[in-house]
């Protein structure tokens, strides 16, 4: 059979490919078996000639689900064979998760198969395609999505340090069909795309249908819609990030420089400080509930926020802090043959300096070690040219130090004769003792979210 002449064929892939930073290593295509993505096999393997030296493969995703799914696994291997692409199988459990649709468990799992698979560079190639992405934003809207979501899917986005590109985004099902009648190709049909139980199903099978009667350009122009919101979404997201600059350092949100802003400007801002963290943007519910909780509340409130996991935000001084919570650390003892000791509970690492007078022979020679505790209440130290002890509790409450670091601060002692003496904690402060036997100076480098060093909102802005 002669091909016939349609929309689409490799130059497709070479005007994406064009428009990466850097030329891929690997192009892989995400293989499924079905029409669409064989389709975009063939069109890849066409283009291969032009390609080279880029290496091509197919990864094929088994879910798992279907009892066809193993001879699906097989047909995809047989016909990429046939075309000399190797086909790389990735297996998941697909299986339901509570809270989510089947789909969104699908979805989440094949993505977390890609992306450990992809190296950097690497480029991924889906087939999506123009009617994928009419579903695609009226399913979002009819689940009340935001600006983003209303966006669909783009030609090109980034997977980890690899690269998605869907080269079909821009054509509809009819020419994927002629294509594939044209170039005499053979491609499975789920049975599963039949079932009406998903949503994406009953959309495209019998609402879709319908609504083309009356409008047969539905697809084309919900994509041009999209194209309209997604540039309005970067413009969106760009003042998300001014505004994140302003009024947020990283983990810390500066609730005062929040309550400055207008209303809406509010919410532009939290949510850039979300998205700078790597979070999945909040829904209006969730947003409205953390500016009750924490811009708008009583300055004596203290409240908690959890994101799910092991990260909450907490408020202290009027700044929001994003926590990633970790098991309470424990003591432990430090041998001073060794310069660094990495705490448990990954809590950082402990080190100490000498003088360089100092002789570290005298040091070491000396049986006794230095234990490293945390507080467990009403520990006192008389710190360095000062007259009076302190105890630690004021120190902390008086250099803003937030209360979930303070028993994480690491305490060392230094046992002589049995009798344990606090000579630093954390290496902010030093006993004035310490002056005298060992001349140490300590210095605590804690893990990632953790500010030991107090007046976190001055150096927040």
């Amino acid at each position: 059979m002669n091909p016939v002449r349609c929309s689409i064929g490799p130059e497709l892939l070479r005007e994406l490919l064009e428009r990466l930073p850097k030329k891929p290593d690997t192009i892989w295509v995400g293989f499924s078996g079905g029409l669409d993505s064989t389709v975009l096999l063939d069109i890849a393997s066409q283009a291969k000639s032009s390609l080279d030296p880029v290496n091509l493969g197919a990864l094929h995703v088994n879910h798992q689900l279907q009892p066809e799914a193993k001879a699906f696994e097989m047909q995809c291997m047989k016909v990429a064979a046939e075309k000399g692409i190797k086909t790389e199988i990735l297996q998941v459990d697909a299986s339901s998760v509570k809270g989510e649709s089947p789909e969104e468990t699908a979805r989440r799992c094949r993505y977390q198969a890609f992306s450990s698979k992809l190296m950097p560079g690497d480029a991924l190639l889906l087939a999506h395609h123009q009617d994928d992405q009419a579903e695609t934003i009226l399913l979002q809207m009819l689940r009340g999505a935001g600006i983003e979501g209303l966006s669909g899917m783009p030609m090109r986005n980034p997977l980890g340090e690899a690269w998605i590109l869907r080269p079909l985004l821009g054509v509809d099902r009819t020419a994927i069909l002629t294509y594939a009648l044209a170039h005499g190709l053979e491609w499975i049909e789920d049975p599963s795309n039949q079932s009406d139980d998903f949503s994406r199903n009953y959309l495209r099978n019998t609402i879709l249908p319908q609504l083309r009667q009356r409008w047969p350009a539905l697809s084309r122009t919900i994509a041009r819609s999209g194209q309209h919101i997604s540039r309005a979404a970067l413009a969106i997201k760009n003042r998300q990030e001014d505004l994140a600059q302003v009024t947020s350092q990283g983990r810390l949100l500066d609730l005062s420089a929040i309550r400055s802003l207008e209303t809406d400007a509010q919410a532009l801002a939290i949510r850039g400080w979300f998205r700078s963290n790597g979070f999945r943007m909040p829904s209006t519910a969730v947003l409205d509930n953390f500016i009750r909780s924490f811009v708008d509340s009583s300055p004596e409130r203290t409240p908690l926020f959890k994101l799910g996991g092991s990260l909450e935000i907490r408020r202290y001084q009027d700044v929001a802090h994003l926590i990633k919570l970790s098991p309470l650390p424990e003591d432990c003892v430090w041998d001073l043959r060794e310069p660094v000791i990495q705490l448990p509970e990954n809590n950082g690492a402990l080190s100490f300096t000498l003088p360089v007078e100092a002789d570290m022979s005298k040091v070491i020679e000396r049986p006794a070690r230095l234990q490293i505790r945390y507080r467990k209440g009403g520990e006192r130290i008389r710190l360095e040219n000062q007259r009076y002890h302190h105890e630690l509790r004021n120190l902390f409450q008086e250099h803003q130090i937030p209360p979930w670091i303070r028993d994480r601060i690491p305490l060392i002692y230094f046992i002589d004769q049995g009798i344990p003496e606090l000579i630093s904690i954390g290496g902010i402060w030093q006993s004035e003792k310490q002056t005298n036997w060992p001349p140490l100076k300590f210095s605590w480098d804690p893990p990632d979210g953790i500010d030991p060093s107090g007046a976190l909102k001055k150096r927040l802005l």
